[in-house]
């Protein structure tokens, strides 16, 4: 558990202890704490969850006698800090707690993910995603790129991550932005970037990508040195393919 989780954690138990305590919101409305469940209130046995309802209420409490402090929406992706009976506490994005039931509220476990979903090699399609790469860049007299596993593990994990929780972007609801995520990796990079697609065969990503002036840019920079390539299958597109470039610091 983060040293972050725990100072909230913390937070919300001496809130627990209090029967009087209010806190206020940034409209500076008095809400009610979570107060008389100290008893109840346990650790959570995952880190995220994804809401699995229209419009779900926020609540100060562990239940629906509580004011509600906030509005979610299906699919968003909160934070857990504890649990008290069949409620989730979550971290709020103004940085205040507040309780969802689990009845709307699926976990997301990713703690195991990396090992589950990562060989130690590329893939044929990931290699034959490489080699295109490399060909235009070689045409173009610039230095082809290496493949970094530790960068190919991550653009991988990015790519089922896409897939397992529905969404198409450069930033994850789980793992930030390309950047944070390479960092939270401990992969040491001086330049970096990415590019993402959704596609049938790498041949038709290759050429969607070296069709976005963007996209070209990242795959034709000379400062980037190394890659790693995740290519993960989707029911919804056939395949999720994530290009991870970096320059390794010297």
């Amino acid at each position: 558990m983060s040293k972050k989780k725990y100072i909230i954690l913390f937070i919300i138990c001496l809130l627990l202890t209090c029967s009087c305590n209010k806190i206020k919101d940034i409209n500076n409305k008095n809400l009610e704490t979570m107060v008389g469940e100290a008893a109840a209130f346990m650790a959570a046995d995952v880190d995220n969850v994804k809401i699995t309802t229209y419009r779900l209420n926020i609540r100060a409490g562990a239940g629906t006698n509580h004011t509600i402090v906030g509005i979610l929406n299906e699919n968003d992706i909160v934070e857990v800090v504890g649990k008290i009976g069949t409620w989730y506490v979550i971290h709020m994005p103004n940085d205040l707690v507040g309780c969802v039931s689990s009845k709307y509220a699926k976990p997301i476990v990713v703690d195991d993910k990396p090992e589950q979903i990562v060989p130690y090699e590329l893939t044929s399609l990931e290699q034959q995603m490489v080699d295109l790469i490399n060909q235009e860049r070689t045409k173009r007299n610039l230095k082809p790129l290496e493949v970094d596993w530790e960068v190919a593990r991550v653009a991988r994990i990015k790519s089922q991550d896409m897939v397992d929780n529905n969404y198409f972007s450069h930033n994850s609801p789980i793992y930030g932005s390309p950047f944070k995520m390479l960092t939270d990796f401990a992969i040491k990079y001086t330049y970096a970037g990415e590019n993402i697609a959704a596609n049938s065969s790498v041949e038709r990503a290759h050429t969607s990508l070296m069709n976005s002036e963007g996209h070209r840019n990242n795959i034709l920079n000379s400062n980037f040195t190394h890659i790693g390539i995740g290519i993960v299958q989707s029911n919804k597109y056939g395949y999720i393919f994530t290009q991870q470039f970096i320059s390794k610091p010297r």
